[in-house]
């Protein structure tokens, strides 16, 4: 089960019954599954050395340190439409984030509309399009934009544009109430209204 780690430390010499100390930078970890892991060393991990024992060359810290799951949340929405019609698409410009310890594995981020603001609510929307993460490691986010068509039975009203991080809840996740995050500002789903107006004696109309 052990998971093998870049860092080294060199020792030039060692007289016999002495002893050195070293403090190693252990950065640039591997993606940890969530937790527990004791930190090990070995001397002479190469095998140059021939010993008089070689089976007493490991320890292990003597606690365990603790790598959290991760947490998945929706850092950033937005769109520079303001009005749309049943059936018409706009453009989301969405942000995941993975705040939490460990890496998180393939997920969906899902789409809806929402009167109140809140992802989840009797009155949303759902949207059909999804955004697939294949994974995201701790303190990385993942940047889209997507394209969602509305459905041509949207009811006309104002609606806010939200998304959901791991709708299929496929991620074990420290936190999983803070997944989601809507607009700023709502959106007008409203059909076009043309007018025709006459200009008089010209003999000519517009639309």
């Amino acid at each position: 089960d052990d998971i093998a780690l870049s860092a080294t430390s060199t020792i030039s010499v060692l007289s016999p019954g002495a002893s050195i100390s070293a403090a190693v930078n252990l950065t640039s970890l591997p993606p940890l599954q969530p937790g527990s892991y004791y930190v090990c060393a070995k001397a002479d991990g190469s095998n140059r050395i021939v010993e008089l024992d070689e089976t007493n060359n490991t320890r292990c810290a003597d606690w365990p340190i603790t790598v959290p799951p991760p947490d998945l949340l929706v850092s950033s929405v937005g769109t520079t439409t303001t009005m749309v019609a049943p059936g018409g698409s706009l453009a989301l410009a969405n942000i995941v984030k993975n705040g939490g310890g460990s890496t998180a594995g393939s997920f969906k981020v899902a789409f809806a509309l929402s009167a109140d603001a809140t992802y989840g609510g009797t009155d949303d929307v759902p949207l059909p399009a999804t955004r697939y993460v294949s994974s995201l490691t701790a303190g990385a986010a993942s940047i889209g934009s997507t394209t969602l068509t509305l459905p041509t039975t949207t009811p006309l009203g104002t609606y806010y544009v939200c998304a959901l991080a791991d709708v299929s809840q496929t991620v074990a996740e420290s936190e999983e109430a803070n997944n989601a995050l809507c607009t700023a500002s709502p959106v007008l789903v409203s059909r076009p209204d043309l007018a025709v107006t006459n200009h008089g004696s010209g003999g000519y109309v517009s639309v």
